[in-house]
């Protein structure tokens, strides 16, 4: 770097003779006009401070207006104003420079080229309390630290600090620490990578702040990424706005990972906002994690994760946050499991997803105490793996199902699932379950696909409703067992037919239900039969759920044989019959009514054995005595080959 001249000794500068050994340091002030420029070249000439009546300017393409060329940190005040043809302010080897104050708000650096240019030799530290610039309308940085740099950019009481440049606002090739209490910008707008305007750049990863509790206005613009951190993981904390304004733009790039953390509890109004591409990106091979408390914004996705991680929407106190794209709400790709809780909004404003997981992971929408939470699009959720939804708020779909699933999965829903498809979720091949709390609520049919897919009514403090297995659409198609978790009550409403029943609680059934396949005997429940309700079951191997009538009921049992286990007399072992009244019936669909009929009954066990009078029964029914009432068993004929059996 050459500067345009070395310094002159005027009125204007005070250049002391060099010390003697031992002799302390007394630097050089500028406090009037010098229009040359200053060529730091020995340590005597250090610390350069330039007060608020100084001034040194310099013309020249390549002209630094002070430039250090001493092999140790410079320090550098300026309350004035510094201006060159090339630089403002060139350091070789690094230092300190101060630009402003709480008291010198008009102070200025800057450049052609660069306001302030450091080389990689040592690190740098810059404050500004006012401005630094580059004034070129076609080249050139704000700030351009080839090392290591730490700049603070105002403070919570000066938010009218400023760094701009043309292609950035802020560049640094190695390890930074930026805080920005005012505003960073960058005004370049081609679309060529290299060429294209950046707020702060950051090619060796770091850390970046922008504003803070007591400073909500701070802002980072640029018309491409208003912030890029590459070649090293970044952490980015926005309190005010990070801004990409252009067609292609990024508020947040950090091209190897990292964090993001937008706003806090106290602050949901930090901003993040892309106009054209996403909100906040990070790629890279970790896991990075983005948390939400205010909005982010993008013109492609809010946010989008390259290797997967974890995205915080929002917190119990802070259910206003909101992320939303014209594509995905969030879209994460990557091997790594992912994880989404939302307690806000997380949205597709053009017909995607609200929340897109390429391969797998989680989703928990809203809590116990927040119902309010929202994931909208063209569809809610997708998931292209292995996935878990758990849901107290709403997700909804207007084009696509609410939830989507490619390889199976667990929903578990105590809000509101919903599509204008008719479809609510959609589980592709694979072990699926949807566990249902009593009031959760489906706005269409919930399908499974291939595998061993499993329907759970979970316990709830008001019993659940439940229909439509096996019957018209909207229901529930492709499940292979319908569960009640014990302490859980519900009821069956309508026609159904359900392959494997397992009641470890209790279940009404107030029309008809069909056990195609078994009734688990290992599930020791209650099946609780309304008036003139029917269940007809296929088998039941085993003790099982007790059965209670109470009116006008009727028990189909397909087999005999298969209904309970016959171990001799006084051991039965099945479902126990309550309060089988006069107006009810059990029908033996297997069993002729021809021949002679034994009806065989054991008060002492309850137990009663049907069939034709030689070898085992054709069924073991077991009866609760207490319930059974006076009366004794009769036969007749079922009117379809079978034998229907009644106790009066």
């Amino acid at each position: 770097m050459t500067a345009a001249s070395s310094l002159l000794v005027s009125a204007a500068a005070r250049r002391p003779i060099p010390p003697r050994p031992g002799q302390s340091l007394s630097g050089t002030t500028i406090s009037t006009p010098l229009n040359a420029g200053i060529y730091l070249s020995a340590a005597y000439q250090l610390p350069l401070v330039v007060t608020d009546t100084g001034s040194v300017f310099v013309d020249g393409y390549y002209a630094a207006a002070i430039y250090s060329a001493i092999d140790q940190p410079a320090t550098i005040t300026n309350a004035g104003i510094i201006s060159g043809g090339g630089y403002g302010i060139s350091l070789r080897d690094g230092g300190q420079i101060t630009n402003g104050s709480t008291y010198a708000l008009t102070a200025s650096i800057n450049g052609g080229y660069d306001g302030v240019l450091t080389g990689a030799r040592a690190p740098v530290t810059i404050t500004n309390f006012a401005t630094i610039a580059s004034t070129n309308l076609a080249s050139g940085n704000g700030v351009n630290a080839g090392g290591d740099a730490t700049i603070i950019n105002g403070t919570p009481d000066d938010t009218t600090a400023r760094i701009s440049g043309y292609f950035d606002g802020v560049f640094v090739g190695g390890e930074a620490r930026i805080t920005n209490h005012g505003t960073i910008s960058a005004s370049a707008i081609s679309t060529q990578l290299g060429q294209s305007g950046v707020g702060v750049y950051l090619r060796s990863g770091g850390t970046i702040t922008n504003g803070g509790t007591r400073d909500t206005a701070a802002t980072i613009t640029a018309p491409m990424f208003a912030v890029q951190v590459t070649h090293a993981p970044g952490t980015v904390g926005n309190f005010g706005t990070i801004l990409g304004t252009g067609p292609l733009a990024r508020g947040v790039l950090l091209q190897d990972g990292g964090k993001v953390m937008n706003g806090t509890y106290t602050d949901t109004t930090a901003t993040i906002f892309a106009q054209g591409k996403n909100g906040v990106y990070a790629g890279g091979t970790i896991a990075s994690t983005v948390t939400n408390m205010g909005t982010i914004t993008g013109g492609k996705n809010g946010v989008a994760l390259q290797n997967g991680g974890t995205v915080i929407n929002g917190a119990r106190t802070s259910t206003g946050a909101q992320i939303s794209g014209a594509r995905q709400g969030i879209y994460i790709e990557g091997r790594v499991p992912s994880f989404v809780a939302n307690s806000g909004t997380i949205q597709s404003t053009g017909g995607f997803w609200g929340v897109s997981i390429y391969l797998r992971g989680s989703v928990a929408n809203g809590g116990p105490t927040n119902r309010a939470a929202l994931i909208t699009g063209g569809g809610g959720v997708y998931n292209g793996g292995l996935a878990n939804v758990l849901n107290y708020g709403k997700i909804i779909g207007t084009s696509r199902p609410a939830v989507d699933f490619k390889a199976g999965g667990v929903v578990t829903n105590y809000g509101s699932i919903g599509s204008a498809t008719g479809t609510a979720i959609y589980f592709g091949n694979g072990d699926s379950r949807v566990a249902i709390a009593p009031g959760a609520q489906f706005g269409g049919a919930v399908k499974a696909g291939t595998g061993n897919n499993v329907v759970e009514l979970m316990p709830g403090p008001v019993p659940g409703n439940i229909s439509g297995f096996g019957g018209a659409a909207p229901g529930f198609t492709g499940f292979n067992t319908v569960k009640v978790d014990w302490g859980g009550t519900w009821i069956l409403n309508g026609n159904n037919t359900i392959n494997t029943l397992a009641t470890g609680g209790t279940l009404i059934v107030t029309g008809s239900v069909d056990v195609a396949t078994e009734l688990d005997p290992a599930a020791r429940g209650l099946l609780s039969l309304g008036a003139g309700a029917t269940i007809e079951v296929a088998s039941v191997l085993g003790a099982g759920p007790a059965i209670s009538f109470l009116r006008n009921n009727t028990l189909l049992v397909d087999d005999g044989s298969k209904f309970g286990v016959f171990l001799g007399v006084p051991a039965p072992v099945g479902p126990l019959l309550q309060n089988f009244g006069t107006d009810s019936t059990i029908d033996l669909r297997d069993l002729p009514l021809a021949g002679v009929i034994v009806l065989d009954f054991f008060p002492s066990s309850g137990q009663l054995r049907v069939g034709h009078g030689s070898g085992d029964p054709v069924a073991t029914l077991l009866f609760q005595t207490s319930s059974l009432g006076p009366g004794s068993f009769h036969i007749g004929p079922d009117g379809v080959g079978g034998t229907l059996l009644t106790h009066k």
